[in-house]
């Protein structure tokens, strides 16, 4: 516990790059959520752009209020040991903007030229490696990694 709050103390001067790469992580999921769930609704002609788009936003908005949390909890607590990074809060917050920035910009890129893609695993490979390259010794939760590959 005391771990995870010196990286919070010291990370106050990520919130201002955090939230921004956050918001484009959340628009790139959202995008490519809502292409994946109304577009063939829409291509057969069941529902209009504008109905889709309203339903989409009301069904995304309410997935992420309700089961947002728990698929955030199972992300952050299965894939790495933030006690290791104690000694190290900014290496810590640096490879969390990292992880951030990729998967926000790799799903927005994907989206846009129409390739499959996952923001979920684009955060857990992003966390993943980023938690390799920073050699910090014990980074790295195998077992939960394990748990979310099965």
């Amino acid at each position: 516990r005391d771990a995870c709050m010196a990286v919070v103390a010291t990370a106050g001067w990520a919130a201002a790059l955090a939230y921004p790469a956050a918001s484009l992580l959340a628009l790139a999921n959202g995008a490519n959520d809502i292409c994946n769930s109304v577009g063939t609704a829409v291509g057969a002609g069941a529902l209009t752009m504008r109905q889709a788009l309203v339903l989409g936003c009301i069904a995304e908005a309410i997935g992420a209020v309700t089961i947002g949390p728990f698929v955030a909890q199972s992300i952050a607590s299965g894939q790495i040991h933030v006690a290791a990074f104690a000694g190290s809060p900014r290496t810590f917050v640096l490879l969390m903007l990292s992880s951030l920035l990729g998967a926000g910009i790799s799903t927005l890129l994907a989206t846009l030229y129409g390739a499959p893609i996952s923001a979920t695993h684009g955060i857990v490979s992003g966390i993943v490696t980023v938690a390799l390259l920073s050699g910090t010794h014990g980074a790295l939760d195998l077992g939960g990694i394990g748990f979310t590959l099965l």
